[in-house]
C-alpha cells in the first residue's frame, strides 16, 4: 500500500474509532457508519443503495428461554421423573438446534438497521458475481461472554452438555431413584442460570461493544478493496456493509431476499473481523457441523498468497461458528471467511495497530478478485 493510501486508510481507522465509536446494532452510531460507509462506496465509482430492515437490538430473552427448560428439570425429577427426562431432552433438541443447525427466533425489541450496497458493473458480459461482506455495528467482545452466550464453540458445547447431563440424571433417576441425581443435577441446572441472567448483563453495559479491532478493519478492507477494484472486465463486483450481525441475522436474510443470487457463479468473501494479527483464511467452519469452504476460492487465495509474499494468509480450521459465514454455508452458498487471529487485547487495538494487517488483507482481496478475471471454470 501506497503511502496516500495508508494516511487513507488511517483516516478511515481513526474516524470509526474516534468519531462514531462504539456501533451497537440498530444504534445512531450503526447509521452514521452506515452514511459514511454510503459516502466512500459512491466516491469509488459504484452504485449505491440503502436497504433498511427491522432488526433484533440485542439476544433478548432467548437465552433465559433456553435456561427455563433446565431449571424445571431440575425442581421436578424427585416427583416426576418421566416427564424430567422428555423436558431435558426437549431443552437438548432446542440448543442444538440453536447452535448448530439454524438459530432460534429472537424474542426482543426490534428497530430499523439498514445495509449498504455498493455495486460495479462489470465492462464486459460478466462470468462471476463477487460479494464482499463485513459487519456495519461492532462486535461483542467474545471475552465478555465465552462458555455462557453466543455461537462460540465453547458456549454450545456448554448448553448441550448441560442438557445431556440433565436428562441422563434424569433417566438415572427413572431406573435407580435416588436423592443422589436430583442433588447432582444442581450443578448443570446453575450453569444454565449463570447462563440466562450473567450473559445479558454482560450484554448491557455499554463498554461490552468493542469500537477497535475486528469490525472496524473488515470495514476499512471492504473500502480499500472496493475503490481499488475498479475496471473489471468479467466480474461484478458487490461491497456489503451489513447490519445488526452482532444480534441476528436479519441483514443477510434480507439481503438474500431482495437480490436473486445465482449460487453457481456468485462466490462470497465475508470479512468477518480484521484486526492486528496473523491472517488467516477458513478451510472449513462451523461447530459440531462442519462446513468446508468453497475450492475455487482456497485455490484462489492461495494463488494470490504465493505471488505475493507480503500477504502471508495461513489456512486455519475455524471451531466456530462466524455469524455471516454460517447463514451462507447452511443455504449452500460459495464461500469463504477471513479472519486475524489477534495478538493483542482488544483493548490495546488502536488506529496505529491496525493498518499493516488491513494491507495484507486488502491486497488479498483485489488479488482473489484479479485472479478471478481470469478463471472460467466453475
Amino acid at each position: 500500500m501506497n503511502r496516500s493510501r495508508r494516511d487513507k486508510a488511517l483516516e478511515t481507522v481513526a474516524f470509526l474509532l474516534n468519531e462514531i465509536g462504539p456501533r451497537p446494532a440498530t444504534s445512531l452510531a450503526e447509521a452514521q457508519a452506515a452514511a459514511f460507509v454510503d459516502g466512500r462506496l459512491r466516491r469509488a465509482g459504484m452504485s449505491v443503495s440503502v436497504d433498511t430492515f427491522r432488526a433484533e437490538t440485542s439476544p433478548g430473552l432467548n437465552y433465559a428461554l433456553l435456561a427455563l427448560p433446565g431449571v424445571v428439570v431440575a425442581l421436578i425429577t424427585p416427583w416426576w421423573p418421566v416427564p424430567a427426562l422428555l423436558l431435558a431432552l426437549l431443552g437438548l433438541g432446542l440448543v442444538v438446534w440453536d447452535g448448530v443447525l439454524a438459530p432460534l427466533p429472537l424474542f426482543a425489541s426490534r428497530r430499523d438497521s439498514q445495509n449498504v450496497i455498493g455495486i460495479c458493473a462489470s465492462e464486459q458480459t460478466p462470468r462471476w458475481r463477487m460479494v464482499l461482506l463485513a459487519p456495519l455495528d461492532s462486535a461483542p467482545q467474545p471475552e465478555a461472554r465465552r462458555g455462557l452466550s453466543g455461537f462460540h464453540r465453547r458456549a454450545i458445547l456448554g448448553r448441550c452438555c448441560a442438557f445431556g447431563l440433565l436428562a441422563l440424571l434424569a433417566l438415572l433417576a427413572l431406573l435407580l431413584p435416588s436423592p443422589l441425581w436430583w442433588y447432582s443435577q444442581a450443578l448443570p441446572a446453575a450453569y444454565l442460570l449463570l447462563s440466562a441472567t450473567l450473559a445479558p448483563a454482560l450484554e448491557a453495559r455499554a463498554s461490552y461493544f468493542n469500537p477497535s479491532a475486528g469490525s472496524v478493519g473488515a470495514l476499512a478492507v471492504l473500502l480499500t478493496a472496493a475503490e481499488r477494484l475498479q475496471g473489471l472486465q468479467h466480474v461484478q463486483l458487490w461491497a456489503v456493509a451489513l447490519g445488526a450481525t452482532s444480534t441476528c441475522g436479519t441483514a443477510l436474510r434480507d439481503l438474500l431476499r431482495r437480490y436473486p443470487f445465482d449460487q453457481e457463479d456468485t462466490l462470497w468473501l465475508s470479512l468477518e473481523s480484521i484486526g492486528d494479527g496473523q491472517l488467516t483464511y477458513a478451510t472449513r467452519e462451523g461447530v459440531l457441523r462442519h462446513f468446508p469452504s468453497d475450492p475455487l476460492l482456497m485455490q484462489l487465495v492461495e494463488v494470490t498468497d504465493t505471488a505475493d509474499p507480503v500477504i502471508d494468509a495461513e489456512p486455519r480450521p475455524y471451531s466456530d461458528a462466524p455469524a455471516l459465514a454460517a447463514q451462507l454455508h447452511r443455504s449452500g452458498r460459495r464461500v469463504l471467511s477471513l479472519r486475524t487471529l489477534p495478538k493483542l487485547a482488544p483493548a490495546a487495538a488502536t488506529a496505529a495497530t491496525v493498518p499493516p494487517t488491513m494491507d495484507r488483507a486488502a491486497r488479498l482481496v483485489v488479488g482473489l478478485v484479479r485472479q478471478l478475471e481470469s478463471t472460467r471454470n466453475r
